[in-house]
């Protein structure tokens, strides 16, 4: 159980990415993946793991691991439900903030992270953004977090390589590796 609660306090911090309403971009496809390593702490703990996160439409589908795949945890998730497998223990929630508040002693707002990590603030909820000569956003500061993105694959495009988020005693890096094509998701 050690072992659910570390997992889900890190994908917690995975998540972690209020008042002009401005887009930088048109809304980007529904459908898209990244692969990475993400870094957390807060006042007692601290660790890093590997994220494949895969998104299409409104399901999702994230895949935690240690280093050479040790400790896999997938996470899957729609409007609603939210399932954590890792092993034979299965856990279930109504969305993925819930998953970790339930779990462990971490309250974040995870269900930001499909939008933070396109460098996208999350939808009706207020935040202030700022950007570069070249339009790209280099952060946003919503629900208390502050979110910094401090790289982009291309000058030209909207996918950001290097995120980091803090808000009190809480904070993390991502570094997106790259951005695959998103295959289908698996049941």
């Amino acid at each position: 159980m050690n072992a659910l609660r570390t997992y889900a306090g890190l994908l917690c911090l995975t998540f972690l990415f209020s008042c002009s309403q401005f887009s930088t971009r048109e809304e980007p496809v529904s459908d898209w993946s990244f692969k990475g390593k993400m870094a957390v702490q807060n006042e007692t703990e601290s660790s890093s793991f590997n994220i494949y996160w895969l998104q299409q439409a409104e399901q999702y589908q994230i895949e935690l691991s240690g280093p050479f795949g040790q400790g896999l945890t997938t996470i899957k998730g729609e409007p609603g439900l939210v399932v954590l497998i890792r092993g034979d223990d299965l856990l279930y929630s109504d969305s993925l903030s819930n998953l970790v508040a339930e779990n462990t002693t971490l309250n974040l707002p995870l269900d930001y992270l499909q939008y933070w990590v396109r460098a996208l603030p999350a939808p009706g909820v207020t935040y202030q953004a700022s950007q570069n000569e070249s339009g790209q956003t280099t952060g946003i500061l919503q629900s208390g977090w502050n979110v910094s993105i401090n790289g982009y694959f291309d000058q030209s495009d909207h996918l950001p390589k290097k995120l980091s988020f803090a808000k009190a005693k809480q904070s993390g890096k991502l570094v997106i590796r790259e951005w695959p094509q998103a295959p289908t998701l698996t049941e």
